[in-house]
């Protein structure tokens, strides 16, 4: 048997274009978003790990210069940009958006003549864990907490669920 396209009502072939491209949409939206969304997270890390380094080597530069550690970022004489909050001791350097994060009660920041612990705090997904990073005196850097690591559709943030359909309106899912 032949399929005739001329046989079906104009209606039914939208019906069926419609459909069509809608399932082209959510094989995009499986396939595809999953690694743009791992792709932003890595580039949003890249900016802790580029800070952080920035912060070991004014560090490095002023113990030098001073037999102490800076207490600021401003006698440090550089001041980290971007979507982390950032910590050196006390001193808090906001992100971007103004939204400071607190320091989560397991990780520490701090600085003395001898060492120092700087630390990079983000919430790249909506969720209760925060990307943290630190680096020390020895210019040891550690991903603390991974808050993007391996993302479900879940973790998605709220502006890329409501695309793909994964949004929670009135207790029930769109």
């Amino acid at each position: 048997m032949k399929f005739n396209e001329k046989k079906l009502s104009p209606g039914l072939q939208a019906v069926i274009l419609i459909f069509l491209v809608g399932l082209l949409l959510i094989g995009i939206s499986i396939i595809v978003l999953p690694r743009y969304l791992e792709h932003m997270a890595n580039n949003h890390q890249h900016e802790a790990i580029r800070n952080l380094r920035k912060i070991y080597m004014a560090e490095r530069n002023f113990h030098q210069e001073n037999a102490r550690y800076a207490g600021s970022f401003d006698e440090l004489g550089f001041r980290p940009s971007g979507k982390y909050t950032y910590y050196l001791g006390e001193v808090c350097a906001p992100p971007e958006d103004g939204n400071v994060l607190p320091l989560p009660g397991d990780v520490a920041s701090y600085v003395n003549n001898d060492k120092f612990q700087a630390v990079a705090l983000s919430n790249m997904d909506e969720d209760k864990d925060l990307d943290t990073w630190t680096v020390d005196e020895k210019g040891q850097m550690t991903h603390v907490v991974n808050d993007f690591d391996k993302p479900h559709l879940k973790d998605y943030p709220s502006e890329l669920r409501h695309i793909i359909g994964m949004e929670r309106v009135g207790g029930r899912q769109t």
